[in-house]
């Protein structure tokens, strides 16, 4: 009978434990892996500094470090004491209402004067690189658009980590292109093709309206939390709202696909009762796009998406 030599089990114990680094998955995609060197984990970590241009209230200073507390928690925690992700995005989501408050005081005390550009580049500079720099997953803007949110790629970068009902928000939300509803959009949904800063033309006959429709829908009944459920139902409406604008039509290519799609979508809905309230505005905009009482042009043939 051959006999193995303590050296070969030793060399082979080797070469087993290098093939499994080989085949390890990217930090991101697994829930065993060292935090320390994560953005949101050194952001939860790092000295803040408001500066000294916006007044940050004490109530928002301690929402902030209860908000980097819980992402400490969520580094440092294994399951079951680490925070959902979807309580750090509750968290975060406060922040981001308390900003807006903020935004409108500082403009509200600059009116009587007109204020130097040196001091928005300075303000821009705050919201845009500084104050993510100890807020996690954060991003700013503060020209074009206005705000100081939680950035939806941010947070799905560290859905491994989370609960099953966080990965299959962000699963979904990653798969439809989507992000995290905001009062200041700055973003532009699957179903839009931004042409200029602040507008575009409609995907007909390119995106899927009532697939996607049918995913958010199916997404909204398998979640519990009330935050996802919140903004699963925003998604829903931002879609029905863009696809029945009372307004002329900017298709981005075909012309002929705006019939076809809202037919597709009133056929969806028609089977789904618990969505019968949208009935009315989806058969209203094809009965006028059919009647031509309102204007269906092609951002191909010529631009129409304002601007």
């Amino acid at each position: 009978m051959p006999t193995v030599s303590k050296t070969h089990v030793v060399v082979a114990a080797i070469l087993i434990a290098a093939g499994c680094r080989q085949k390890a998955p990217p930090p991101e995609l697994t829930d065993l892996v060292e935090t320390s060197h994560l953005p949101v984990c050194q952001a939860a970590a790092a000295s803040v500094d408001y500066g000294n241009l916006l007044v940050v209230p004490d109530d928002v200073r301690a929402l902030v470090e209860s908000y980097r507390a819980a992402w400490t928690d969520f580094c440092g925690n294994e399951r079951p004491g680490r925070p959902s992700i979807a309580s750090l995005l509750a968290l975060a989501k406060e922040i981001e209402a308390r900003f807006d408050n903020l935004f409108e005081a500082y403009h509200a005390s600059r009116e009587s004067s007109a204020t130097p550009r040196s001091e928005d580049d300075a303000v821009s500079d705050l919201v845009v690189k500084k104050y993510p720099s100890f807020v996690p997953a954060f991003e700013g803007s503060y020209f074009e658009y206005e705000y100081f949110r939680p950035s939806f790629e941010e947070f799905t970068k560290h859905r491994a980590r989370g609960t099953p009902e966080d990965r299959r928000f962000f699963d979904v939300g990653t798969q439809l292109q989507l992000e995290f509803p905001s009062k200041t959009r700055g973003w532009w949904p699957p179903w839009i093709a931004s042409t200029w800063d602040y507008g575009g033309c409609l995907r007909f006959g390119e995106f899927h309206w009532a697939e996607a429709l049918d995913q958010i829908v199916k997404l909204e009944q398998d979640l519990q939390t009330d935050i996802y459920r919140r903004m699963a139902s925003d998604w829903q409406m931002s879609l029905i709202d863009d696809l029945t604008d009372e307004g002329d039509v900017c298709s981005c290519k075909e012309k002929g696909a705006v019939v076809e799609d809202l037919k597709a979508t009133l056929s969806y809905l028609l089977t789904h009762p618990a969505l019968s309230a949208n009935l009315p505005r989806v058969r209203a905009k094809l009965q006028a796009v059919e009647a031509r009482k309102i204007t269906v042009a092609s951002e191909a043939e010529k631009h129409c998406s304002g601007g």
